[in-house]
């Protein structure tokens, strides 16, 4: 093997490899489009049920009240072959914060606000 068949071999694979990368950032594109659930830039409501949990220092069984909470939906990801929302926070004056909001879809409610 010499230079040059190695440097041309090496190219092939990798345009082979850019377009297949390509076809898979299309799919995922098509994916979260055709499954989002909310538009880009609404706020959302995101409500936690009441729910029991353990105090950390007693071990003692504990009451959370539901609550209520605000959010900015600025984009989607895939995140275990589900399509979720990214969340920025809302301040108190309504505006999006640059802080996001992380929560787990299990356990709440997200509607539309």
């Amino acid at each position: 093997m010499n230079k040059s068949y190695f440097e041309t071999r090496k190219t092939e694979i990798q345009s082979e490899i850019d377009s297949w990368k390509q076809e898979l950032r299309d799919l995922e594109d098509e994916y979260i489009s055709s499954n989002q659930k909310f538009p880009i830039g609404s706020k959302v409501c995101i409500t936690t049920p009441a729910h029991e949990g353990w105090a950390l220092g007693t071990r003692e069984k504990i009451t959370f009240p539901e609550r209520k909470r605000y959010s900015y939906v600025t984009g989607y990801e895939i995140y275990r072959n589900e399509v979720v929302p990214i969340l920025m926070k809302a301040k108190k004056d309504g505006t999006i914060s640059k802080i996001r909001d992380y929560i787990t879809f299990e356990r709440v409610i997200v509607e539309l606000a």
